[in-house]
């Protein structure tokens, strides 16, 4: 806390002391001079401080008496001009308990009964303005027990007793024309009697009941008629008759049922439409997508349900054999895919749905034994290759040039093993070198091949001993010398 803070806090406390310390007198002197400035409250709040200080000063309770009776003539003055009635009224009723013979107290309750009067007058002439008599009525009838002698108001409600006199009779007439036309079953008729004889007469006895059970009837008769044209096909006519059981009753819930069901059919129709054209220039897709959604929406999928399967049924059709060329192609995932859309049209298409099942079985046998026998292939292991493949075609037949690659592993495999027969018959004849030589060229066709490896050692070892215990060759004998 800063200097300036703790100077103001002293101050405010010095400033308390002395107040509280101020004399039974000297708030009697300030009362007197809130009450001569017209703050009766203040005034009135510091004369019962100082009788509270000392309850024998001279005069004090006359002054608190005076300044409370100016208090709350003060409050009802405030809330008269406010039009705040009853506030205005238990204020003057509080200093006529205090003062009943205060001077101006009758002048102000007269003063509220004319604000009351004038109030209410004002509303019944609108009201009578408006065409509205027994409103009218109600309100100057309170302007008068307010103030019975209103110099207007007595004049205005001669007026409007006489208006609500002709309304009431005119409401009455109405009324009888609107009971003959439901009985003639007019019902259009009786709603507009029923409603002129509620807005000339808004009390009369029946109107309002008989209009709301015509209103009733009227919606019933139309939501029948509407029935019987939504049966019949003509769902724009029955969406007009369904709109029209809602004038005057917005909120039927079985009308505005029906206008969605008529709106639905028209949309099935639309549809319908729509598929015929897709139908007749061979657009199966088109025609199957727009009978679906007829189906989806009508109320009575029967009426397209002959058309709906006869375009599912060339729309899975034309998938199958998309299907059918895409796998003959070696086009795999493009088959699979057709073969799923044939039989998400036509679930009871079993060929495509056995052609789906196998493809996706055999499918990655079928690219596993390739890819594995095209590895083996270049790493001339034709064995390991021509099983591969053999499993490729196994699980697939035409998969790619699986074919091919198998014939060829399998011709190699036999070049090979002819070059291995002989080799072996060679070797078992001790032609060692010939051995060698045919040994070498099969790991050219197959490497690996059998036991080639080992067989190989053998042989070249055999040969090495073999020229190791053969005898020196004799020198050659010199020609002889000729003269």
């Amino acid at each position: 806390m800063n200097l300036k803070q703790t100077v103001a806090v002293a101050l405010t406390a010095f400033i308390v002391v002395v107040v509280g310390c101020a004399s039974a007198t000297e708030r009697l002197a300030r009362g007197d001079g809130h009450f001569a400035a017209g703050r009766y409250s203040q005034a009135l709040e510091q004369y019962e401080s100082a009788r509270h200080k000392d309850p024998a000063l001279h005069g004090i309770d006359n002054k608190i008496h005076n300044a409370q009776v100016l208090v709350h003539l003060d409050s009802g003055d405030r809330a008269l001009e406010a039009q705040r009635w009853a506030d205005a009224e238990a204020a003057y009723r509080r200093v006529g308990l205090l003062s009943p013979d205060h001077p101006g107290l009758a002048r102000r309750f007269e003063s509220l009964a004319l604000a009351r009067a004038n109030f209410h007058f004002v509303k019944g002439q609108r009201y009578l303005t408006d065409g509205n008599p027994f409103e009218a009525i109600l309100q100057l009838e309170q302007a008068l027990s307010y103030h019975p002698e209103h110099p207007r108001a007595s004049t205005a409600l001669e007026e409007a007793q006489h208006e609500k006199k002709n309304r009431t009779y005119r409401a009455d007439e109405v009324f009888e024309s609107g009971k003959r036309a439901r009985s003639d079953g007019q019902f259009d008729a009786a709603i507009e009697h029923f409603a002129t004889a509620l807005e000339l007469n808004p009390y009369h006895q029946h109107a309002a009941r008989l209009l709301q059970e015509t209103r009733e009837h009227r919606s019933a008769a139309l939501l029948e008629a509407g029935d019987l044209l939504l049966e019949s096909g003509d769902y724009e006519q029955a969406l007009t008759q369904y709109r029209l059981a809602l004038r005057g009753r917005e909120h039927l819930p079985e009308a505005q049922d029906r206008i969605r069901w008529a709106e639905f059919e028209i949309q099935a129709r639309e549809h319908a439409d729509r598929a015929q054209h897709a139908f007749d220039r061979g657009d199966w897709q088109a025609a199957f997508d727009q009978y679906s959604s007829a189906v989806r929406i009508t109320r009575k999928p029967q009426r397209y349900a002959e058309r709906h399967s006869q375009a599912a049924l060339a729309l899975a059709t034309q998938l199958y054999e998309r299907g059918v060329t895409a796998e003959e192609v070696g086009d795999y995932a493009t088959a699979i895919e057709e073969y799923k859309s044939v039989v998400s049209v036509d679930p009871q298409f079993r060929d495509a749905s056995l052609r789906c099942q196998q493809l996706v079985r055999n499918l990655p046998i079928a690219e596993s034994g390739y890819n594995a026998g095209c590895q083996a292939e270049n790493a001339c292991d034709i064995v390991a290759a021509e099983k591969n493949f053999r499993r490729c075609v196994d699980a697939i037949p035409e998969y790619r040039d699986a074919h091919e690659r198998l014939h060829s592993a399998r011709a190699r495999l036999s070049r090979a093993e002819d070059f291995f027969d002989r080799a072996v018959r060679a070797q078992n004849q001790a032609n060692y070198a010939k051995a060698i030589i045919l040994f070498e060229e099969c790991l050219t066709i197959a490497s690996p091949y059998r036991d080639i490896a080992r067989r190989l050692k053998h042989v070249r070892a055999a040969q090495k001993r073999l020229q190791e215990s053969a005898p020196e060759p004799a020198p050659p004998t010199p020609a002889p010398h000729q003269h």
